[in-house]
Formats: C-alpha cells, sequence, structure tokens
C-alpha cells in the first residue's frame, strides 16, 4: 500500500512540474508616461499601467528607398490603452510626439491589434524621451511616431 501511495505521489510530482512549466521572465518596462486626451479631459497612461496589459510583440517590415528592413517591437495595444482610460470607441486618434509632430489615424488604425505602444525596438529600449514609439504594422513608415507622447481621442 506504501509503494502504491509514493508511486502516485511521485507521478502527481513530475505532472505538476510538467504542466507548470518553466517560469517565463518578467519584463522590464522603463518609467514612462502618456497622455491621453478624451472628452472628459486628461487621463495619464504610465509605464506601471502598460504593466498589467497584455505585452505584445510585433514584428513590423518597411521598405525604405526600395530597401526592406525588419524590427521586432515590444509594446502594449494602444486600443488597450484606450480602454484602460476608459475609451469606449472613437472615430480616430491623434498621436502627438514630445517635439509636437503629429500623426492622425482612422479608426481602423487606431483600433487595430497590430498598433502599439512600443518602449523596446530589436532588443534594447528605445532610446528616446519619452522611450515610446507608437507602431502601426501597416507596411508604412509614415505613420509611426517616435517620441510618442499622447494621444487626443476623436470621438
Amino acid at each position: 500500500m506504501k509503494r502504491i501511495a509514493l508511486l502516485l505521489l511521485a507521478a502527481l510530482m513530475v505532472l505538476t512540474l510538467a504542466c507548470t512549466g518553466p517560469k517565463l521572465p518578467e519584463v522590464e518596462i522603463p518609467a514612462w508616461s502618456f497622455t491621453v486626451v478624451t472628452a472628459d479631459g486628461e487621463k495619464v497612461f504610465t509605464s506601471a499601467d502598460a504593466a498589467k496589459l497584455e505585452i505584445v510583440t510585433l514584428e513590423v517590415t518597411t521598405t525604405k528607398d526600395g530597401v526592406e528592413s525588419t524590427d521586432i517591437y515590444v509594446g502594449v495595444r494602444l486600443a488597450d490603452i484606450l480602454a484602460a482610460v476608459g475609451v469606449a470607441d472613437c472615430s480616430g486618434v491623434t498621436i502627438v510626439a514630445a517635439d509636437d509632430y503629429e500623426v492622425a489615424y482612422e479608426r481602423d488604425i487606431a483600433l487595430a491589434n497590430d498598433t502599439i505602444l512600443a518602449w523596446e525596438r530589436n532588443g534594447a529600449v528605445i532610446d528616446t524621451e519619452p522611450p515610446l514609439r507608437m507602431v502601426p504594422n501597416q507596411n508604412t513608415r509614415n505613420l509611426s511616431v517616435k517620441n510618442a507622447a499622447k494621444a487626443i481621442v476623436i470621438p
């Protein structure tokens, strides 16, 4: 009887270890803040808020002057940020950089699963202040915004 109990215990331990798998490393997010302007006012979304959302990896391939290049970005979806600050829907979003450069996204681009606010590019923290880049994977460079600081929601 003891032998059966020990065998069952050993099998249970092996099954538990097999099901849990190795612990994934925690994603380190540098400290930053991003302002979302809505009809209700300004809301600040921080790196601490981002850590509570699904972290996504996005492979973006672009072509410039006939040369194709691929970058890997890590961040959170713009749609998830908007939902986190209480935006249920919009007709578009204007992304504003720290230097006031801005790009307007139509609703379908703003809410797409492959439009992210990234803080990492090709394995390294983005080297700007703030360390953020809005990256829509729409195969065009002119929609990406470096030093992304603010999103203005268009109702």
